[in-house]
């Protein structure tokens, strides 16, 4: 038996795809329609953080051809499955992450898979709602070390209130420094008034609640609102999340130049907390 092999690797700007497949052919040639393709996904880029997302739907669609759907497993930063796709078929290849039944990242590209070759493509990923977001989204890091962990708005539009609680286990992490980032609130040449900034080691949270005045400087877009630095004290893994809900608390959320409350999403982070062993 004679065995052919092809790969098709697909980078995905904010996404890692990468996509390979083999087939065996009997000694009488025979016309190949399909590849079988395992796609491993690694969702890299800041605040695009796998553990913070309920599903990942990739579709893949093209005149002619059957649509594919795959819902992928989400273990981490990372989600792999099993497809086929046609070859020599132009097609597109969507990706969107939900958080509940929300729609919150989504990128397309179109590509066109070809036997015994391969071929790069790049999908870029965008916010599809204001979101709320900790970067870096995973990190590594040893008992003793610091982290820088952002705190930004994704995606808003004329927002000029920003509320929300970061949750931490203080038997993990420790807040170390606490402070703000004006530029992006500023950047309509509005004043800030901060209206609660704290930190609290025993009860695991950070409180952040940020007006700009007067209202009709509201920003829209993306920007860093803070910054907050860790000391991680014990190995383990740990996640750290937004809490932006209204409802349990009325300075929380997302409001805009009408004081009007946004619909918004939060995205949180997971540290791999490793034993020092110089320690």
């Amino acid at each position: 038996m004679l065995k052919k092999k092809c790969s098709l690797l697909l980078l995905v700007g904010l996404l890692t795809l990468i996509v390979g497949c083999s087939q065996d052919s009997p000694l009488t040639p025979e016309v190949v329609t399909k590849a079988g393709v395992a796609t491993s996904i690694k969702l890299a880029q800041r605040g695009y953080a796998a553990s913070s997302l309920d599903s990942l739907i990739l579709i893949v669609t093209g005149e002619g051809v059957d649509r594919i759907k795959k819902s992928l497993v989400i273990d981490g930063a990372k989600a792999q499955t099993l497809l086929q796709v046609p070859i020599d078929v132009p097609l597109k290849m969507e990706v969107t992450g939900y958080q509940d039944t929300t729609p919150v990242l989504y990128g397309s590209k179109d590509f066109t898979a070809e036997k015994d070759a391969t071929a790069q493509v790049q999908i870029k990923l965008d916010f599809l709602v204001p979101t709320l977001i900790l970067s870096p989204p995973d990190t590594v890091l040893q008992t003793g070390n610091r982290i820088h962990v952002h705190l930004a708005a994704r995606n808003v539009v004329d927002m000029s209130t920003f509320g929300a609680e970061v949750h931490f286990d203080p038997t993990k992490l420790q807040v170390v420094e606490l402070e703000r980032e004006d530029a992006f609130l500023r950047s309509n040449r509005g004043s800030i008034m901060q209206l609660e900034f704290t930190k609290d080691n025993s009860a695991g949270t950070v409180k952040a609640v940020l007006g700009i005045f007067p209202a009709s400087s509201a920003v829209s877009g993306s920007g860093n609102i803070g910054v907050i630095v860790f000391e991680a004290i014990a190995p383990d893994t740990t996640d750290i999340s937004i809490r932006i809900d209204n409802q349990a608390h009325s300075d929380l959320g997302l409001f805009d130049k009408n004081a009007n409350l946004m619909y918004s999403v939060g995205l949180g982070s997971r540290l791999f907390i490793q034993e020092n062993a110089e320690q």
